[in-house]
């Protein structure tokens, strides 16, 4: 039995509804984004100066704990008005049966203005 063929206005009707309700949902979007300004021009604080010489934080995903980060701020040994920020994050996902781990360590050479001098 042959198929019925859809009429030409039929097809345009149908293009055109699926254009309409493609534009109205990208439409829909454009008021959640909103521009976040120019950031603010402050100068940064300097590295003798900050309140927390060792900073640790969780990374939390889907309500687990999956990880966690560290920063240590010291004093370079041997370079005055020298500094080392010393970083390091894990993180653990298990996911579909596979399980990846993700390990990351820094270790940077600045100055009391953040300039940086060396790192690894």
């Amino acid at each position: 039995m042959p198929r019925a063929r859809p009429s030409a206005t039929g097809a345009r009707a149908l293009l055109l509804a699926a254009l309409v309700a493609l534009a109205g949902g990208c439409a829909s979007t454009t008021g959640y984004f909103k521009d976040a300004g120019r950031p603010a021009a402050a100068a940064p604080s300097p590295l003798a100066s900050w309140p927390h010489r060792e900073l640790w934080t969780g990374i939390v995903f889907n309500g687990q704990k999956v990880g966690f980060t560290r920063r240590e701020v010291r004093p370079a040994p041997g370079s005055p008005g020298r500094y080392e920020i010393e970083s390091e994050a894990a993180i653990r996902l298990q996911f579909l049966g596979f399980d990846k781990r993700v390990s990351l360590r820094s270790l940077e050479r600045v100055r009391g203005d953040f300039s940086l001098e060396s790192f690894r």
